[in-house]
């Protein structure tokens, strides 16, 4: 399946590609995923870290949180651990 520059599959609607973000590493958000006591944990592992652990509060993002940087444009990197 294609993907359009902002990592979405190009059948589906990509807001940033809609509202003609020209997406740079500032919108791009690397997050490590982490599952604890059975919970899947998002955590921040780019720069703006701090900036929105000052806004939300937490460590680590709600769906709801990334539903928002979502529609603020961001896109979410996974990055895969090595076992």
């Amino acid at each position: 399946m294609e993907h359009c520059t902002h990592g979405n599959p190009i059948t589906d609607y990509c807001k940033p590609c809609a509202l003609g973000y020209d997406l740079g590493d500032d919108r791009i958000l690397a997050v490590k995923i982490r599952e604890v006591y059975g919970n899947k944990r998002v955590y921040i592992q780019s720069y703006h870290k701090n900036s929105i652990k000052a806004l939300t509060g937490r460590e680590t993002l709600t769906e709801s949180d990334i539903k928002a940087l979502k529609n603020l444009g961001f896109v979410l990197r996974v990055d895969v651990q090595e076992v």
